[in-house]
């Protein structure tokens, strides 16, 4: 981007917009915001990382987080992170037609992982409804964490909709945000579509 002038703006959701971390604009004047707005539905891909996204998995009561070591093809409109123990135990994040759904165990939360790319303030949230997508029984409890501090967290009966409120924290360069699925009681039919922005 060339000459660019930004006078009197006001930013707010961009939505699924993925802005690259090291994108730069040339010969820019007036008051630029530092803008990085990513959608973890939009960067699931067969690689850890990538966006600064991470799907993974955590022992329930554990602050402890471990990446998922397995993407495998399920079928020709299914695919997703996997855990060598099995779905059951240490759940999934699957990418299933146009959702993304992440399937917490019996023993683990699912979590997604966003790793800052720099010091800033950033901004957590939707605009819209984040939807469980199957929870049947006795529904899901979804959290945000900042690296080991609980910054939000709802529970939600089965078929319920929820709305992440906007969420403004102050990070440093590395620190980790996890958005957590837990399956309250047990994980029968727990898939949760959950897009954090």
């Amino acid at each position: 981007v060339e000459n660019v002038v930004f006078e009197d703006n006001r930013f707010g959701c961009r939505g699924r917009v993925a802005v690259a971390a090291d994108e730069r604009a040339i010969g820019v004047t007036g008051e630029v915001p530092n803008l990085l707005a990513v959608a973890s539905e939009s960067l699931v891909t067969e690689q850890q990382g990538i966006g600064g996204w991470h799907f993974g998995y955590s022992p329930i009561g554990s602050s402890e987080y471990v990446d998922y070591p397995e993407y495998r093809h399920e079928t020709q409109s299914s695919d997703g992170w996997h855990a060598p123990d099995g779905d059951e135990q240490c759940g999934c994040i699957l990418r299933a037609w146009s959702d993304v759904y992440m399937r917490p165990g019996e023993a683990c939360d699912a979590v997604k992982t966003y790793v800052c790319p720099q010091d800033g303030r950033i901004l957590l949230g939707a605009t819209g409804d984040l939807i469980p997508g199957e929870p049947s029984d006795d529904g899901v409890r979804l959290s945000v964490f900042h690296e080991k501090t609980l910054v939000w967290e709802k529970e939600m009966a089965a078929g319920d909709l929820a709305e992440l409120p906007p969420l403004v924290l102050d990070v440093r360069v590395g620190d980790r945000i996890h958005f957590r699925v837990n399956k309250k009681r047990n994980s029968q039919g727990d898939g949760t579509d959950w897009d954090p922005t």
